[in-house]
């Protein structure tokens, strides 16, 4: 198998598709906003992912949408960190706390460089006066989002139980199932905070990216990985989204006149020997 990148277009919409191979199969999907569908324009969400015969990598990113362009720093986000979890083999034995301080180092280098295309990104002369000044206030400030990345190595020679690494900044949902029991809390604690988040001009804010490394398989040969912004919190209430028609749902939530961006995507895998 070919590697193949996938990023979901912020300007359209893509209605929940499934992906399945022999252990793993997946779930995503994306929808702007009932006011970003309404004016035509790109929404503040940003999903990215790519696999391959040995691993699925991914981004989900929430741009915020009061920062300058939170647009931008969400698909700048999300296609630098999807690089970095690419090039994640050559540093493969570093401990968590390692990580954790590349990872930091690397989002605060990355910054520079969503600074100077800020700089060139036009503004329409025909915007009302009022508008260029509150944009000119909002570019001092930077383009900023929130984000969830990580990489699932499948089981082979180099990681005999499989790996799993996620890194985030912000509220962006994030929950984990070992043989369909719900570990997020024990293993991802209370570490999900609005104040926590990826900003153009000094890059992490509110301390480093928080980061998990753990094998796959720990704990069962089965799991379950789930993403999603916060304008898919209906999801919250639910215990188990394994075998839930999630289409029905996600219509649904993106319908609403007051829907917010909604970008989702779920990995199960299972393991079990036949």
């Amino acid at each position: 198998m070919m590697d193949e990148r996938i990023q979901l277009p912020q300007s359209s919409e893509t209605p929940i598709q499934l992906r399945s191979g022999p252990n793993l199969q997946y779930r995503y999907g994306y929808a702007r906003s009932s006011e970003c569908r309404e004016a035509d324009e790109p929404g503040q969400d940003y999903l990215t992912f790519v696999e391959s015969e040995e691993s699925l990598s991914f981004v989900l990113c929430d741009g915020v949408s009061q920062s300058y362009y939170g647009d931008f720093a969400a698909k700048f986000v999300g296609d630098r960190l999807l690089e970095w979890l690419l090039d994640g083999e050559a540093y493969a034995t570093e401990t968590p706390s390692e990580w954790q301080r590349r990872l930091n180092r690397y989002m605060c280098e990355v910054a520079a460089d969503a600074e100077e295309r800020l700089k060139v990104r036009e503004v329409s002369p025909d915007m009302h006066e009022w508008l260029r000044d509150v944009l000119a206030e909002k570019k001092k400030r930077g383009s900023a989002t929130m984000y969830c990345g990580g990489r699932i190595d499948f089981p082979g020679t180099q990681f005999p139980d499989g790996r799993l690494l996620l890194a985030w900044q912000g509220d962006i949902r994030c929950r984990i199932w070992r043989e369909r029991e719900e570990l997020t809390q024990d293993l991802l604690g209370n570490k999900f905070r609005t104040d926590q988040q990826w900003n153009s001009v000094v890059g992490p804010i509110g301390g480093m990216p928080h980061l998990i490394y753990s094998s796959l398989l720990q704990g069962g040969t089965k799991g379950e990985l789930l993403l999603y912004s916060d304008g898919f919190q209906a999801l919250d209430r639910y215990p188990s989204v394994s075998d839930m028609p999630i289409q029905e749902l996600f219509s649904n939530e993106a319908g609403h006149p007051s829907s917010d961006d909604i970008s989702f995507l779920q990995a199960i895998w299972d393991y079990t020997p036949r």
